[in-house]
């Protein structure tokens, strides 16, 4: 069976431990973040591969260390790395079982790029990390999201939280009160896709309300964790949010007439 899915299903050479390590969906995930390397397509990351990828996102300082970034990630000593190699390392990674990788430092680097129309899109860490702040120091003490926040900004566990809409539902309520009505979106421990796309087609419903531009964004890219249009939705909302802030700070007026 191909990693490819090709039968419908990601891979089955995966270590037993991987397997149960990671949901169907987050396997999903990691197969798309694979296929990042893997430009031609064929099931397996080659050394040229890796460089072509670190000189899009205009990192050239570690291409000399790429042969040995592969040799630590590949069990199976054929020089390439296979799907079920990729999802060894970042089941290693998640249990801590070991602490870094100089690949795994590489991947987290450009997870973020996804091959739209032969276009590469990034953001920097940083750029995550505030809007991650924000959205924490935001919703702190809602019991409603109690559950979600506050959220590791270091981490990519915002793509995973914004999936069910109510994180971007309660973040735009909070700074522009009754824009969601919340009894139309579905809130419960395990929703279906179905109930996912309602939620998200009301949060973008909403976006637009309040003036944010959607461009090539809609419910299937966030269940997708394109994380580039996620972020970028994130970062009109929070605008939206801190203008508002501003906007309704009385002091504005005082300054006006001095």
């Amino acid at each position: 069976m191909r990693p490819d899915g090709r039968d419908g299903t990601v891979s089955t050479t995966l270590s037993r431990e991987a397997s149960q390590a990671f949901s169907n969906f987050q396997l999903h995930l990691l197969f798309k973040d694979f296929k990042v390397f893997d430009i031609d397509g064929n099931g397996s990351i080659t050394e040229k591969e890796i460089k072509s990828v670190l000189m899009k996102v205009s990192d050239k300082s570690i291409l000399g260390d790429v042969k040995n970034m592969i040799k630590e990630v590949d069990t199976d000593g054929n020089g390439e790395i296979e799907f079920p190699e990729f999802v060894q390392l970042m089941y290693l990674l998640k249990t801590k079982k070991i602490k870094t990788s100089r690949f795994g430092n590489v991947v987290k680097k450009v997870t973020t790029i996804k091959r739209e129309g032969g276009g590469v899109h990034s953001y920097t860490q940083e750029e995550k990390e505030g809007l991650v702040d924000f959205i924490n120091n935001s919703l702190a003490g809602d019991q409603s999201v109690a559950h979600i926040i506050p959220i590791d900004p270091r981490g990519d566990d915002i793509f995973y939280e914004v999936r069910d809409g109510i994180l971007f539902a309660n973040i735009i309520n909070k700074y522009f009160k009754g824009t969601i009505n919340m009894r139309g979106i579905v809130q419960k421990p395990r929703l279906n896709k179905f109930e996912l796309i309602n939620n998200l087609n009301l949060v973008l419903q909403a976006s637009k309300k309040l003036g944010i531009k959607l461009v090539n964004i809609g419910p299937e890219d966030i269940l997708e964790k394109r994380e580039y249009l996620i972020l970028g939705l994130t970062w009109q909302v929070v605008k939206a949010s801190l203008m508002k802030q501003v906007s309704s700070n009385p002091n504005l007026d005082k300054l006006k007439k001095q």
